[in-house]
């Protein structure tokens, strides 16, 4: 592999030539801010199309990759993919391999796809503001929806599984189904 600088101490579009398959480099690539890591060619692209197919950059604020040209963006993992807050460490989602997929909130596990369908922790907040919730016993006086929300009650018994807020936006309201 050669590298040839085309415009002084790289820092200007040096370009790879000749690289081998196996070729390594042993020590960090920098690209300035604005600077772009360029990947494919563009195939088909004209004057006003981008001159990649993928992009990796910084631009003065964000961070982005960019797929610039037709097909898909295809990530691959061996077993999970898995998107952090890189100063807090805190999950944001967990993609596994032929299992689930977790949507976090403040590191909590909060929804997740499984075999039979979907699986909520916590209540469930729908358009307009209704919410479905549950928890032991009776919601009368104690859980706070608009009317139209639903509840169930973990605890059982004839009559008091499921609950419908039928008037009032307090915790009051409440009817047994």
């Amino acid at each position: 592999m050669s590298i040839i600088d085309n415009g002084g101490v790289f820092g200007r579009n040096p370009k790879f030539n000749n690289v081998e398959t196996n070729d390594l480099i042993a020590k960090n690539v920098e690209i300035p801010v604005g600077g772009k890591l360029h990947i494919g060619n563009g195939a088909g692209g004209s004057g006003t199309l981008p001159r990649a197919d993928l992009e990796i950059y910084h631009d003065g604020t964000n961070s982005r990759i960019d797929d610039v040209f037709a097909g898909n963006f295809i990530i691959r993992a061996h077993d999970r993919i898995q998107f952090q807050g890189y100063v807090s460490g805190k999950n944001f989602v967990i993609m596994q391999d032929g299992g689930a997929v977790s949507l976090y909130f403040n590191n909590g596990d909060k929804f997740q796809t499984s075999a039979t369908g979907i699986n909520v922790t916590g209540s469930v907040s729908l358009n307009g503001g209704i919410s479905w919730s549950s928890g032991a016993g009776s919601p009368e006086g104690v859980v706070t929806a608009p009317p139209g929300s639903l509840y169930s009650n973990t605890s059982g018994g004839i009559l008091t599984t499921f609950y419908v807020k039928q008037t009032g936006t307090g915790n009051t309201g409440w009817a047994a189904k």
